[in-house]
Order: C-alpha cells, then structure tokens, then sequence
C-alpha cells in the first residue's frame, strides 16, 4: 500500500515538474500580445492612461514647445520610415525630468526635461529612444509582463479598471524596460538620429549630463532613474557612432529654441 502511493506522489511529482518546464518556455507575452493586444485596444487603453494623467497634471500654454517637438517629431519619424501622424507627442507641465511612451503610440513629455536639455539635439535624441520603445513593441510586452492575467482578461471582456489604468500608468512612467529591451532602444535611436543627421553625440551628453547627483542638478531625474547604466548607455552610443558626420544644419531654427527656452526662464 505504501509503495503504491509512493509511486502515485511520484508520478505526480514529475508530472508537476514536466508541465512546470513547459510552462516556463511559453512565451505568453508573445502568444497575448499577438493574440488579445489589437491595436485598436492599445490605442483605448492609451487614451484612457492619458485623461488619469491630465487629471492630475495640466498642458503647458506654450505653442514653441509644441513647435518644437512636432518638428523633432517629423524629423526622426522620416529617418524612421514611420508615418509621422501616427505618432501623438504629449507634453505635461511638470519640472520633473521625464518622458515616457503609452500605448496607442502616444509619447509624453514633461517639460522639466525639456527645460534641462541644453540643445533641441538633446530631446531629439530622446524622443528617437521612447519612439524605438514603440516601434519595437516594448510598450506592448510590458504591459503584459506587469499587469498580468488580471489586465488580459479586462482588455478581453473590453473593460478595464481604474486601478489597473492607475497601476499601468505608473509602470510606464516611472520604471525601466529590462536592460535587453533598453539597450535595444538605444541602438535603434542611434541608427535613427544618424540617418535623420542628428549627432547621437548629443544624446550620449544628455545621459551623462542627468546622471550626475540630483542634488547637484536640484530636479527630480526621473528619466534616468528609470533608465539605469547611463554612463555605460552613453559609451556604447558613441561606441555606435564612431565615424558619423553629422549634418552641420540645425535640426531647428535658433529662433525656436531659443524661444522655447526663454518661456521657459520667464516662468522661474
């Protein structure tokens, strides 16, 4: 008797382990985000992340920001090969030091890292960063790595709570792809500012430059806090553009940026 059920508990011990491993090597990020993540759904659920985020935070009045960055955007989508339309520019009035992409190939600025960028070569740089984080389906994949099972069946029964809204907006604004999926967009950011003929050297400054202590600085870094290694990111761009001639044009016009950033002194 005791060696039947010993050989019961066995089997089912194996059995166990057996179907363990081949849940392991199912990709269900892949097989949901083919099969459940549709783009009209991603392009609902951006929506619906954007309107809890304005309601806690406003739009800047400021047209020279929003020149600027449909400028950036146009530039860097082209050098893309992406339809410049199909990609929304946020931007939120807010001195953190922050840009992040939602889904519905949405981009949020904060002006805060606007108004810390020395050169509108700076922001171009990190605007081809979270387009890369789209384009290679970063957004998708960590959606469904973070919010789980409990996301999946909302966005299948075509709702989803405002608690899990809340809890995807935090994700993707305040913590960081995995280190495959980072360097990934760094790589493509540097092969789309090349070919938009932007010096990637100026995006290697910028990650350096928000490294530096946040006391120093005295804002709140939130862009490099959630995008770690930055003087390793920054060598291996420049380690990606050795050799690339820069276009000696403006990627704008003085007059913009300059513009921009005297908005942005008058408001101090």
């Amino acid at each position: 008797m005791k060696s039947k059920l010993f050989y019961q508990i066995l089997v089912l011990a194996l059995g166990f382990i057996l179907v363990w491993q081949g849940l392991s090597r199912f990709d269900f990020v892949g097989y949901f985000d083919l099969k459940r993540f549709s783009r009209e759904q991603e392009e609902k659920i951006g929506e619906l992340l954007y309107k809890i985020l304005k309601k806690t935070s406003q739009e800047p009045e400021n047209e020279n920001v929003m020149l600027l960055l449909d400028s950036l955007k146009i530039k860097i989508c082209l050098a893309a090969e992406i339809d410049p339309e199909s990609i929304k520019i946020r931007v939120i009035e807010d001195e953190t030091v922050n840009a992040f992409a939602l889904p519905g190939r949405q981009i949020v600025f904060f002006t805060g890292l606007i108004s810390a960028s020395d050169h509108p070569e700076e922001v171009a740089g990190v605007m081809a960063h979270e387009l890369a984080h789209i384009t290679n389906n970063h957004v998708s994949k960590k959606i469904m790595k973070d919010a789980g099972f409990a996301y999946i069946a909302s966005a299948g029964g075509g709702q989803v709570s405002s608690e899990i809204l809340k809890n995807l907006l935090h994700q993707l604004s305040s913590t960081a792809f995995d280190r495959v999926q980072e360097s990934e967009a760094d790589k493509v950011a540097t092969q789309t500012l090349m070919k938009s003929g932007i010096n990637p050297e100026y995006f290697a400054s910028f990650l350096e430059k928000l490294s530096k202590d946040e006391d120093q600085i005295g804002v709140n870094l939130e862009w490099i806090s959630t995008h770690p290694e930055s003087k390793k990111r920054a060598d291996d761009v420049r380690d990606l553009a050795v050799g690339f001639k820069a276009n000696r044009l403006p990627v704008v016009s003085d007059s913009l940026w300059n513009g921009v950033k005297a908005d942005f002194k008058s408001q101090e």
